[in-house]
């Protein structure tokens, strides 16, 4: 849906004020700089007084060093040491030396200002090391180690830590399925490894929002941008007001679309896509293939429906009955419905889906073989296994559910030799001039690339964001209780700003 005019009149006021305000203060800032300068410079051509001074201090401070190298040379010489003596000999020169009481004196002035002078420098530093820095604070969820998460009105401000990295300004973040398993403990040894910015905020894998700074090696973005984004697993979490991100996650979001439609799409679109490309699906390769899709109803599911629909696939699509109608109206030729148990393995929850999933199979046994299969999201009781029957002989099955790490079941010893490979690797990507982080522990990439084939095909009409409830941060638990569910449509939106 076209966003209203008033509403475009606002981004665009919002985008504005963002530039406005960055450069008065760059302008301000500079012209106070030159004015100092100049300041500086005309009291020292006009004042004749000051150029006396400096010529007093220079002849004053030249003399000084020649009385100081004059008496060095003095004690030198009354010591007598013309090569190196003996321990006994050095000691019974320093004896004669300390002898004259004005050379004890100024030895007592030097240690007795040595010392003072470090008590006093260390107690300065003390002070000035035990301030907190001024930085500004913005809300984020943070969450906890019992697998809950609590929003804070303190989170630690984003700062710029490369120059390629970006400050956000977040505007929404979408809830997935993901962010469940990661309050849970998922990637935590990789967080561990990897140490991202803020490691309080896991949850947000998709974002959208207006950079308001940027390093000084970001060439293809602009402050004021409205940008949209994913950040890997390890990498932290969007939820929070502003967000410090390596430019290469981000990308120009498409116009005309709203925050929280922008923040819905990104992690499940570059997943989908990447999964397109693994079973040979293109706009020239896939017209008239029959393809099934199990889970059409989420994010991935429809971004795969629609797509394949603009490029002449033959679609069946199995879904939750609520989005039924939605399917259907994307692009699937065909709906089979099947309402899932939530809570699998909990209360007979595996049972009821096994005989469902078994159900599911002896339908689709009925029907002509399928060119390509995808899992966007079913029971774990339902296996790759199960559909491979229902397929041609040359076709590529895909499961796009979440696979376990296997980081997360490793320790000791083992954790100690994954870490020294994972830096030593990560170290030669970079040495490769590819991006130092960890981009190859990726299922499916997610860099700014493939967000911009994204905004091509939402901007060319192929594709419509679908996006089920938004919930403020707030309400975070019930965004990720309904996100979930298996009844969930599409993606779950959480408002920041």
């Amino acid at each position: 849906m076209a966003p209203s005019f008033d509403e475009l009149v606002f981004r665009t006021t919002e985008r504005l004020d963002v530039l406005h305000m960055h450069a008065v203060s760059g302008a301000n800032r500079a012209k106070e700089f030159a004015y100092q300068i100049h300041e500086i410079l005309q009291q020292a051509w006009n004042n004749p007084a000051l150029r006396d001074a400096l010529e007093r201090s220079a002849e004053s401070i030249k003399s000084t060093g020649y009385r100081a190298l004059e008496s060095v040379q003095e004690s030198w010489q009354r010591i007598g040491i013309d090569d190196l003596p003996s321990p006994a000999e050095i000691i019974r020169r320093l004896n004669v030396l300390f002898k004259d009481r004005m050379w004890r004196h100024t030895a007592l002035i030097f240690v007795c200002g040595a010392a003072c002078g470090s008590v006093f420098g260390i107690a300065v530093g003390w002070h000035w090391g035990s301030r907190s820095l001024a930085i500004p604070h913005y809300k984020a969820l943070h969450s906890l180690q019992d697998g809950s998460a609590i929003v804070v009105e303190d989170g630690a401000g984003a700062n710029i830590l490369h120059g390629n990295d970006v400050v956000i300004k977040i505007h929404a973040f979408s809830i997935q399925t993901i962010d469940r398993d990661i309050l849970r403990g998922r990637a935590r040894r990789l967080r561990d490894l990897i140490k991202p910015r803020n490691k309080e905020v896991t949850i947000g894998r998709s974002f959208s929002g207006v950079i308001t700074e940027m390093g000084s090696s970001v060439t293809r973005l602009d402050i004021g941008d409205e940008v949209w984004g994913a950040l890997a697993e390890w990498e932290g979490g969007s939820a929070q007001e502003m967000l410090a991100a390596p430019a290469h996650r981000i990308s120009r979001s498409p116009r005309a679309l709203p925050p929280e439609a922008a923040a819905s799409l990104p992690h499940c679109g570059s997943q989908a896509l990447y999964h397109l490309q693994l079973s040979a699906l293109t706009t020239h390769t896939a017209k008239s293939k029959r393809v099934l899709i199990v889970g059409a109803g989420i994010g991935a599911g429809c971004v795969i429906v629609q797509l394949l629909k603009t490029w002449g696939s033959d679609v069946v699509a199995v879904c939750d009955r609520r989005a039924q109608k939605l399917v259907a109206a994307l692009g699937a030729q065909e709906v089979v419905t099947v309402d899932w148990c939530d809570g699998d393995g909990v209360n007979g929850g595996q049972d009821a889906n096994l005989a469902l999933a078994e159900a599911l199979v002896q339908d689709l046994s009925t029907r002509e073989r399928w060119d390509a299969a995808f899992i966007c999201r079913a029971p774990k009781v339902l296996q790759m296994s199960m559909l491979k029957g229902l397929l041609a002989p040359t076709a590529i099955i895909s499961d796009l559910r979440p696979k376990s790490l296997y980081t997360d079941k490793i320790g000791g010893f083992l954790s100690l030799f994954y870490g020294f490979y994972l830096n030593v690797r990560r170290t030669f990507t970079w040495m490769r001039g590819v991006h130092s982080d960890a981009d190859f522990l990726l299922p499916n990439p997610l860099d700014s690339e493939m967000l911009d084939r994204l905004a091509s095909h939402v901007e060319a009409g192929n594709l419509q964001t679908v996006v089920d409830k938004v919930y403020a941060l707030k309400d975070f638990e019930l965004a990720l209780a309904h996100a979930c569910s298996m009844g969930a449509i599409g993606c779950t939106v959480v408002r920041v700003s």
